[in-house]
């Protein structure tokens, strides 16, 4: 279309932000409310900037908000708001009739919930004028449609935008852009179609544009706003602990390494090698495992190192220094299984002997218990027992567990032999059968107990679930010894031998 000269305009593209904040009601009163300051954003996809324009004409475009658009309303040369519709992706019409053929400024605002407000502008030129070409010259803006992806889609990687278009003479190209960026030519036009690496945009939400243009220069453009979600790479390596044994300790036979590994993603694998040796595989992640043969190894110093893989493949590790003792120290496995080893550096001239004397007469079951317990008599840790148990598919399928018994000069432990014993086999015989024919369920006991739903349970050391079930063990199947030396762990609940029918529970329906 020609312009005679009063009406060629030089197109000028002007952007205004205006942040219009009412303090919010609170605010105003005097209170400590935290305000919302944060101006919303808008922009015009269509009609672009310089272009020409008439009759009735539909401007479209795109806003957001960092919490949410209340809504977004157009003006033309600064005349009166009127509501677009839609917020997010929002469009309205002008009549281009009822302006002067001259450049004129067409301004959006979005305003969002809180009152702020910004606003957009693009500089147009309406001509009205009847066309002084030829009667047969082609006024008739083409058509087009984008087909995917569709409006409201989550894409992420690289993704094929793809439609179609069509004129009453002929299409000369097609162009697609994201949100303000340039045009790209798209590949055909009848059908076209786009490559558009999303990677290289912000997650969140984004406008797809795609223009068509014919053989005589007209135009038309249509948009879909979708959500980009790309995977954030991991670039945070996992921490891992190495628990028992601490640095420093002395040790001898086979010993149990544990330990704990976390990760931001999640952890794949635990491995653990000696000195410069290989990694092994450790047992379980998040709580994991190792069973360390000493033996195997020189006595002296050495160095364990775990190291925990996540699943991207980073990798961190964690060592402790400990000294191997075979030589000097006293171990034994019992007709049972039972590993029993006494540190070198326990004194008072116990052996693994006495503790086995001591352990059996406080042992049911111990010809089947036995192959997966470890005793450790030592001087660095407290009496106490570790048990881990393995699943497959989610079900347990074998337990292991160490005593832990702290040895000073003249006497074995700090506390009451027979008792310790005795308690801490308990532990090892409940926990054993607490996974392998209850898989992690404490209700069976709890309801033959009278406890379940008790809300004093793990309030407090005697109220812990593991350490009164422990006691009962002891109470009902410990020596006489073992009994007196010390009444039941918790003097708020029955004593277990005052249950009728308890004993004979344990025997026929928890092991």
């Amino acid at each position: 279309m020609s312009l005679s000269p009063l009406r060629r305009i030089v197109l000028v593209l002007t952007v205004v932000s205006t942040v219009l904040c009412v303090a919010p009601q609170s605010a105003m009163a005097g209170g400590n409310s935290r305000r919302d300051t944060t101006k919303p954003r808008v922009t015009i996809a269509a009609p672009t900037a310089g272009s020409t324009l008439s009759g009735a004409v539909t401007i479209m475009g795109t806003a957001s908000d960092n919490i949410s658009v209340a809504k977004v309303e157009v003006s033309v040369d600064g005349g009166a708001w009127r509501l677009a519709s839609g917020t997010t992706s929002w469009s309205a019409s002008v009549d281009t009739t009822t302006l002067s053929d001259a450049a004129h400024t067409i301004t959006s605002r979005a305003t969002d919930t809180k009152g702020n407000a910004a606003s957009t502008s693009v500089s147009v030129i309406a001509d009205n004028t009847p066309a002084v070409s030829p009667p047969a010259s082609d006024t008739t803006a083409p058509s087009i449609v984008a087909s995917s992806p569709g409006a409201g889609a989550t894409v992420a990687g690289t993704i094929t935008v793809t439609g179609t278009a069509s004129d009453n003479v002929g299409l000369a190209r097609v162009e697609v852009a994201v949100d303000s960026g340039a045009f790209q030519a798209a590949s055909g036009t009848a059908s076209w179609s786009s490559a558009l690496d999303t990677t290289g945009l912000a997650n969140g939400p984004h406008t797809i544009t795609a223009r068509a243009t014919d053989t005589s220069g007209n135009v038309a453009s249509v948009g879909v706003t979708v959500t980009a979600n790309n995977p954030v790479p991991d670039t945070t390596a996992p921490s891992i602990v190495v628990s028992s044994p601490g640095a420093g300790a002395t040790v001898a036979g086979t010993i149990t390494v544990t330990g704990t590994a976390s990760d931001n993603v999640g952890v794949a694998q635990v491995r653990v090698a000696v000195d410069s040796g290989a990694f092994q595989a450790a047992s379980g992640v998040a709580n994991w495992s190792f069973s360390l043969d000493t033996a195997a190894f020189g006595d002296g110093s050495h160095t364990i190192t775990a190291r925990a893989t996540d699943t991207s493949g980073l990798t961190s590790s964690a060592s402790v220094g400990v000294t191997f003792a075979n030589a000097s120290s006293t171990h034994m496995v019992t007709p049972e299984g039972v590993t029993i080893d006494v540190a070198p550096d326990v004194v008072g001239g116990w052996t693994a002997q006495q503790i086995y004397d001591l352990l059996k007469p406080n042992a049911y079951q111990l010809d089947l218990i036995g192959p997966s317990l470890t005793i450790k008599v030592q001087t660095q840790y407290s009496s106490g027992t570790a048990t881990s148990a393995s699943s497959v598919g989610g079900v347990y399928t074998s337990v292991r567990a160490t005593i832990y018994l702290k040895a000073t000069s003249g006497q074995v432990f700090t506390a009451r032999p027979d008792y310790v014993m005795a308690h801490e086999y308990g532990h090892v015989w409940t926990r054993y059968h607490f996974y392998l024919d209850h898989q992690g369920d404490w209700t069976p006991w709890l309801v033959e107990r009278g406890l379940l739903g008790d809300p004093r349970l793990e309030t407090s050391y005697n109220w812990a679930k593991a350490e009164m079930i422990a006691d009962d063990y002891r109470m009902l199947f410990g020596t006489s010894t073992a009994i007196a030396q010390t009444g039941y762990i918790n003097s708020d609940i029955a004593d277990p031998r005052t249950v009728a029918g308890l004993r004979d529970w344990f025997i026929s329906t928890w092991a």
